[in-house]
């Protein structure tokens, strides 16, 4: 890496060329069916490699679809883009998509195509919130977008500093709303 190349873009560029390169296998073989076939239906979605989500048990792919960075799903006024980005994402097989209440308008976006494969996803969201209160009124705003009544992992993003796990673990911390199911996971998303 040169000194102009982050760790971060360089792990960008190789998720996004290795994605590129899985999406557009997958593409051509399920190109190379439906010519075969002649059908006129819709292609089911490729199968995508999956793996164990730390120690949770669940089975997710290896790659998923995020809604932070450059791409139209953090942008305002792309909507179009971004539910075509979503969509995309789905018929390539991805199941695991991850966003943040600080991803712009990402969550909303993921709600307005989400919610008809909800049963077949995992869906992940974030809050930077650090007190009790905040973090729960940041939830509850993350599902209306998200239009669904639950995400399968809440993550505590961008946990860096001593001070931030003062808070967090406080009497009236974060920490305090992840405990209200016995399915909830904690992450601490650094």
């Amino acid at each position: 890496m040169t000194r102009k190349t982050t760790r971060r873009k360089f792990i960008v560029s190789s998720v996004a060329a290795a994605g590129g390169i899985v999406g557009s296998a997958a593409w051509h073989q399920q190109q190379s069916k439906l010519s075969a076939k002649a059908a006129i239906q819709l292609p089911t979605a490729p199968t995508m490699p999956e793996r164990v989500l730390g120690k949770t048990g669940v089975k997710v792919p290896i790659f998923g679809l995020g809604g932070a960075g450059q791409t139209p799903l953090s942008k305002m006024n792309r909507e179009a883009d971004a539910v075509a980005q979503i969509e995309a994402a789905l018929q390539f097989g991805i199941s695991y998509f991850d966003t943040a209440a600080s991803y712009g308008p990402s969550e909303y976006y993921m709600g307005k195509v989400l919610p008809a494969y909800r049963s077949n996803l995992f869906l992940a969201t974030k809050t930077a919130q650090r007190d009790r209160d905040g973090a729960w009124r940041e939830l509850e705003r993350s599902l209306k977008r998200l239009q669904t009544d639950s995400i399968d992992l809440w993550q505590l993003h961008h946990v860096s500093f001593h001070e931030t796990l003062d808070q967090i673990f406080s009497p009236n911390g974060a920490i305090k709303n992840l405990g209200v199911h016995p399915d909830f996971a904690l992450s601490i998303n650094t």
